[in-house]
């Protein structure tokens, strides 16, 4: 018959965080590490090892206990994108998705209502695809509108070229610009923004025709068509963007 299992709670601090982690004392050779899918911390030792030990093994594993803890979250957090009561936003706008079955997909804004109808509502995947193509039908004409509305005051000052634009999905940046192609990238999530904040990356985007660098005179010209750039700039930083 087995014995009874004997595990104890402590706290160690790995990376400079405090964390708790439960310790079993057994029949083994080796200091063992794992990271329970409940985001718990768990190590099994051999009965005669010092915790002095014990707790300097689990902080030289101090890179994997946190690459693990955040691909745990990300993974819940990806769970919950788009279900029944979550957020989503648009244009500065937090909408409460309603999340339904039915036998086609549908998808409409209704005031502060996002209202998602899928098949297999529980396809993370599915529900995250029928929100990004939404989105992408939003963006065309609310992007091109502002790409408008900053050429028409940029080309009162500057030569600039009425640009090509393409929309789509970029993990590190809110936009970008091709001077010698006349092109202009603009991130998807900015749908999400607020206008001021969609309408900085444009101006920003349409000063580097002006100057392809973030020199000095490339600040004063983006200035001069957004004097709030850097509060712009920082609230972009805060946007509570998704995916």
């Amino acid at each position: 018959m087995k014995g009874k299992v004997h595990e104890e709670t402590h706290a160690v601090r790995v990376a400079g965080v405090a964390m708790v982690y439960t310790l079993e004392r057994k029949s083994v050779r080796n200091i063992n590490l794992r990271i329970r899918p409940d985001a718990s911390i768990y190590v099994s030792a051999p009965h005669r090892v010092p915790l002095a030990e014990i707790e300097r093994f689990i902080i030289s594993k101090g890179s994997f206990i946190m690459d693990a803890l955040e691909r745990i979250q990300s993974s819940h957090a990806e769970r919950s994108l788009y279900d029944d009561g979550e957020d989503a936003y648009y244009l500065g706008e937090k909408l409460t998705v309603r999340l339904s079955m039915g036998p086609e997909t549908h998808i409409k804004r209704e005031g502060d209502y996002l209202f998602l109808q899928i098949p297999e509502p529980e396809n993370v995947s599915a529900r995250i695809d029928v929100v990004k193509r939404w989105y992408a039908g939003e963006a065309e004409q609310i992007f091109m509108n502002v790409v408008r509305e900053v050429y028409e005051e940029f080309r009162c000052t500057y030569p600039v070229p009425f640009p090509h634009v393409t929309i789509r999905q970029m993990k590190s940046r809110w936009g970008s610009c091709r001077p010698a192609l006349g092109k202009i990238t603009l991130n998807l999530l900015l749908v999400t923004a607020p206008y001021d904040e969609l309408r900085y990356v444009v101006v920003h985007e349409f000063a580097h025709f002006i100057e392809p660098n973030h020199s000095q005179d490339f600040w004063r010209i983006v200035a001069g068509f957004e004097p709030e750039y850097r509060l712009r700039r920082q609230q972009l930083r805060s946007l509570p963007t998704k995916w």
